[in-house]
C-alpha cells in the first residue's frame, strides 16, 4: 500500500483556504447534535441520536495507536459500497485537479492537523468492524 506521510503542495493549496470554514462548520454540528445514545447503520449510511436521524458517509479511519489515516475508499471492508461515495469522490477530485493526497491510500504518521482533527469529532466516531485493533471511522 503506497502512503505518504506529509501533505503535498497542492493539497495545502486547496485545503488552507476552507480550514477555518471546516472548523466553524464542525462546531456548528457538535452543538446541533443532542448529547445522549446513538447507533450508527453503516449498510443503510444512517446515524441516529436523540431522535435525529442524519444521513452518514465514512470518509476515512484514524488509528490512535499507529498516527495513521486510512481513506474510506481504501478500507478493504469498505471498499466500492455506498458508505465510502463521499470519500471515493474525494478521490476522483484528486485525480481530475493533480491533488496526490487524496489518492494515497493513507497517511502515515500524519500531520498535527490530521489529529487534531481526528480528536476534535472524537464523539462522532464509530467503531470500525474490519479492524481487530483500535481504529475509528470518521
Amino acid at each position: 500500500m503506497t502512503v505518504t506521510t506529509t501533505f503535498s503542495d497542492p493539497f495545502r493549496r486547496l485545503t488552507e483556504r476552507h480550514a477555518a470554514w471546516g472548523a466553524q462548520q464542525l462546531e456548528a454540528f457538535t452543538e446541533f447534535m443532542p448529547a445522549g445514545p446513538w447507533t450508527a447503520d453503516l449498510d443503510q449510511r444512517l446515524h441516529r441520536q436523540a431522535g435525529l436521524e442524519l444521513r452518514i458517509s465514512v470518509l476515512g479511519s484514524f488509528d490512535t495507536t499507529e498516527g495513521s489515516w486510512l481513506w474510506g475508499w481504501a478500507n478493504p471492508g469498505f471498499g466500492g459500497t455506498p458508505v465510502v461515495g463521499a470519500a471515493d469522490g474525494i478521490r476522483r477530485l484528486g485525480e481530475a485537479h493533480g491533488i496526490p493526497d487524496f489518492g494515497y491510500p493513507g497517511v502515515q504518521r500524519p500531520p498535527r492537523a490530521v489529529c487534531t482533527w481526528s480528536r476534535t469529532i472524537r464523539r462522532c466516531h464509530v467503531p470500525c468492524r474490519t479492524e481487530s485493533r483500535c481504529r475509528v471511522c470518521c
